[in-house]
């Protein structure tokens, strides 16, 4: 004699063999591994390169072949004391092209004031890091007022002159 079933009991019977993992069954009681969200990725933090920080002075050569880029080592231009540059050097691209950075360019920073006719009474020099940068020693600028730096770059024989307005 065979057992009659009846529906609730098939019921439970189907769903119990679906929950076990029936051999060649998913498990439908769980998400499939496509449901599983991914891990989300650990955020790098950007970093800004030292050439766009805020209180980087900018402009670009008087012939428009580069752009150079400086700030003062310590945070501020003081008056009558000795202090350093960092300046990044760039070849201008073509329209929509980002500019390259420079390396081996000779710099050469010398100060003028207008108003007094006179310019810096030190020679700073400069030292080429290799990627592009310059450091500028001996930067000294003996009184207040307005003055303005010139930045002479040398590259393959060629000068090229980028000028800024500096009130101290």
């Amino acid at each position: 004699m065979i057992p009659r079933v009846t529906r609730p009991a098939l019921l439970l019977l189907s769903t119990s063999l679906l929950a076990c993992g029936a051999p060649g069954e998913l498990d439908r009681t769980g998400p499939e591994v496509a449901d599983v969200p991914e891990p989300a990725p650990a955020s790098t933090p950007t970093t800004v390169p030292p050439w766009e920080f805020d209180d980087v002075r900018s402009a670009v050569s008087l012939a428009g072949t580069y752009t150079v880029r400086w700030r003062p080592s310590g945070g501020v231009v003081p008056k009558n004391e000795p202090f350093e540059l960092d300046v990044w050097v760039f070849r201008n691209g073509a329209e929509g092209e980002p500019p390259v950075p420079v390396p081996g360019a000779i710099v050469l920073v010398s100060g003028w004031m207008p108003d007094h006719g006179h310019g810096m009474i030190r020679s700073p020099r400069s030292t080429d890091n290799g990627d592009g940068s310059y450091r500028v020693a001996g930067m000294l600028l003996h009184m207040g007022g307005f003055w303005e730096l010139f930045l002479d770059l040398i590259v393959d024989d060629v000068s090229e002159r980028a000028q800024f307005e500096l009130e101290l």
